[in-house]
């Protein structure tokens, strides 16, 4: 899978976006399959957070959802988390980390409305999507992964 690194589109979508940040590009594939199992939005991945800021900021408003990895050369998830409010400040952002350094308290401290621990559970990913209010039901997730 190729990220996309681009944000020159010159027709608006017709719905809603989520957009995925990391370095590694085969963690961004596989959060995009895994995101895939919970909406019908659109999905744009980064393997740049510089790119990423840049697509949100031509616009924020078409974005529902972010989810960015935290530790990523050049600018942190924390950083792009902090960018990207300082544009929406109402901006629903997770942070997805395998790293342990940062808890869920502090992430919430730090503007996001979620912390994933990776690897995680589908269950997981459903409940911060509940629990911020996007994404569909995660029983239809199930049922077209076993299809």
């Amino acid at each position: 899978m190729k990220s996309e690194n681009h944000s020159d589109r010159s027709a608006k979508t017709a719905g809603p976006r989520w957009m995925i940040i990391d370095d590694n590009e085969e963690i961004l594939s596989l959060m995009r399959e895994i995101a895939a199992q919970f909406t019908n939005a659109e999905i744009l991945c980064f393997n740049s957070p510089q790119a990423a800021v840049k697509a949100f900021e031509s616009v924020p408003e078409e974005f529902e959802l972010v989810i960015t990895d935290l530790e990523m050369p050049l600018m942190s998830g924390l950083e792009l988390c902090r960018r990207l409010l300082a544009i929406s400040p109402a901006a629903k952002i997770l942070l997805a980390t395998g790293s342990g350094i940062i808890s869920e308290k502090a992430a919430e401290h730090e503007g996001f409305c979620g912390l994933l621990h990776k690897p995680f559970p589908f269950e997981v990913l459903q409940r911060a999507l509940a629990n911020i209010g996007v994404g569909r039901k995660f029983e239809n997730a199930v049922a077209h992964i076993a299809a």
